[in-house]
């Protein structure tokens, strides 16, 4: 006597694998998007960063206790191909705390300058070091800053 079983067929099981397998990709796809979403505008803005070269020209301080006049000049020097949308100049204490501030904007192979626009720039009439780093539009529209030029050391002089 054959007992009258149901059961699922082959095709219908093979069906619902393939449909638990979409599933579960599609899960682990929505829990991983976001950790890779925007590096490829990191990884384009890293290699376009290499081919960009900041010379950090001069540094003058004239160590004055009031009104404080020191000038940090730069060059745009290599990376011709590139968008350079600004400039971050970073200026150095001897004790390792500095100030940051936007330089400005060089065409390729000139020469910018920046000064502190606080209304007491107590940093830059003591400054020790500074360097520049470069600011570029990436392809995406958006922008990245490039590493500093090597730290050069301030000279004392009347400005």
């Amino acid at each position: 006597m054959i007992l009258n079983k149901k059961g699922l067929s082959d095709v219908v099981t093979t069906v619902l694998i393939i449909l638990l397998v979409l599933a579960a990709v599609a899960l682990i796809w929505g829990f991983l998007y976001p950790f890779f979403k925007g590096t490829g505008s990191q990884i384009t803005g890293a290699t376009s960063c290499m081919n960009l070269q900041m010379e950090t020209v001069s540094c003058l301080s004239d160590g004055a206790a009031t009104d404080p006049k020191p000038v940090v000049t730069y060059r745009w020097t290599g990376g011709s191909d590139l968008t350079l949308s600004g400039v971050k100049v970073s200026v150095y204490k001897t004790d390792g705390s500095n100030e940051v501030i936007d330089g400005l904007k060089v065409n390729y192979l000139a020469s910018g300058t920046a000064t502190s626009t606080r209304a007491s720039p107590i940093l830059w009439a003591a400054a020790d070091k500074a360097s520049v780093a470069g600011v570029i539009t990436l392809p995406d529209g958006t922008t990245a800053t490039c590493t500093e030029t090597q730290k050069i050391t301030c000279n004392s002089a009347a400005v």
